[in-house]
């Protein structure tokens, strides 16, 4: 059980169950996907195209941070790097019009397949409410209560909700 879980989680006549929401991962992952490996590899290669440009702006106060650790790295640094701070972004605006372009092109190529629905093998139809109680432990004598509603008040008590009253629509 979560160290914050209350104790006391039993379900008290005309309240919706309460339970506390659970860990989040952390850090939170990306999942692997299922996409072609062209896919994959142009993602690396923009990944890093985009922190080598990243860098390079960045340049300057990255020097500056070095020698506060080692002046002697950074006087080797400046000799070898320009490290002036005029930065022409002509380049970069031509780089991102040129991916924006590719992106639109890309989009309007496949806007049949992207646009294209959940196929009938793969929709999943949702659980009738009766099995949605019973997963949650709920009675299913307190349907027409849930359906009844259009608001529920939570409480809370330092941080923890202690209790949750259905309002019935009017």
């Amino acid at each position: 059980m979560h160290r914050e879980t209350p104790v006391d989680t039993t379900q008290r006549d005309g309240e919706p169950p309460v339970g506390p929401a659970p860990p989040q991962q952390w850090p939170p992952r990306i999942p692997r996907t299922h996409a072609p490996w062209w896919m994959r590899i142009r993602d690396l290669v923009l990944t890093i195209a985009v922190w080598l440009a990243y860098l390079w702006i960045l340049r300057k106060p990255i020097v500056i941070v070095i020698g506060w650790f080692s002046p002697g790295l950074e006087a080797f640094l400046r000799k070898k790097i320009d490290i002036a701070f005029t930065v022409d972004l002509r380049p970069y605006v031509w780089i991102a019009a040129v991916l924006v372009a590719w992106l639109v092109l890309s989009g309007v190529l496949r806007r049949r397949d992207l646009s294209r629905q959940v196929d009938a093998e793969h929709n999943v139809p949702p659980l009738p409410p009766e099995q949605h109680f019973a997963i949650a432990g709920v009675l299913v004598s307190k349907l027409p209560v849930w359906r009844e509603s259009r608001c529920l008040r939570v409480h809370f008590d330092e941080g923890r909700i202690t209790s949750v009253t259905v309002t019935p629509s009017s």
